[in-house]
């Protein structure tokens, strides 16, 4: 491919990336938390099995979010097989883990939210949900900041 071409496309998916991390990373959760929670008055009356059932349920529009959450990863992707460096940059695998990771602790977090409803049944221990709340936010930061660096890495000229 023509290094105009990689240039072209490179920059392409650097805006792509930086529209992404925007809309998707900073702007999208509360729309995703609002999607995929009952609320108390929508649990009235349920049984447990409906409970459940409908938290299953949720987890479509979870897995959605979780693909959309991916967006900017799938540019960091193709970043990496667009660079035109001298000595290439390695794969974002590093990127790659922390969003596996993290879309597994979300979707853990959503369903116990879900189950959750208003307190009426308990999808997880106390100390379950905390530290998956706590490992969600610890693995988030690390991703947005991988992430960062490894896009900037991707268009800097090496030292």
């Amino acid at each position: 491919m023509e290094t105009r071409t990689k240039t072209f496309l490179l920059a392409a998916c650097l805006a792509g990336f930086w529209i992404s991390v925007v809309i998707c990373w900073f702007a999208g959760p509360p729309f995703v938390w609002a999607l995929t929670s009952l609320s108390p008055d929508a649990c009235g009356g349920l049984s447990d099995a409906a409970i459940r059932a409908q938290a299953w349920q949720n987890m479509g529009a979870v897995g959605l979010a979780c693909g959309f959450y991916g967006l900017p990863i799938a540019f960091l992707m193709l970043m990496s097989y667009f660079q035109t460096a001298k000595e290439p940059r390695p794969f974002p695998r590093a990127a790659v883990v922390l969003y596996l990771a993290s879309i597994v602790t979300t979707a853990a977090i959503s369903y116990g939210d879900a189950v959750g409803c208003g307190g009426n049944l308990r999808a997880f221990p106390a100390v379950v949900s905390f530290v998956l709340s706590a490992a969600s936010v610890v693995l988030n930061v690390c991703l947005v900041a991988v992430s960062i660096f490894t896009a900037r890495a991707y268009v800097m000229a090496p030292d």
